[in-house]
């Protein structure tokens, strides 16, 4: 397993831009595991604030496969409250729309 502190790749307790998210999806691409049964943990521990722009570019630009491979790779979501998750679901809803 890979784990990946949000909060400390982004700099900040707020996930609120375009630009952070891009740092997290590079991250992100940059902990692509070599086998298939291992996967990258995102811990969203300590982040206040997320918004669907931030969203949209760190986790839905994961189902673009020209991009990521999600089949190969398993991503967790760790502490993230409740209403962030509701944001989440809205933005892999979309992502699934846009590249599947």
């Amino acid at each position: 397993m890979r784990k990946i502190n949000v909060k400390t790749i982004i700099k900040s307790s707020l996930a609120d831009d375009d630009k952070k998210g891009d740092l997290l999806f590079h991250e992100i691409k940059t902990k692509e595991p070599e086998s298939e049964t291992e996967e990258i943990l995102l811990d969203f521990g300590d982040v206040e604030l997320v918004n669907t722009a931030f969203l949209n570019n760190a986790i839905g630009r994961l189902y673009d496969t020209n991009e990521f491979d999600l089949r190969r790779t398993r991503v967790k979501i760790v502490n993230m409250e409740s209403s962030m998750l509701e944001l989440l679901k809205e933005s892999v809803k979309t992502a699934r729309l846009m590249y599947g």
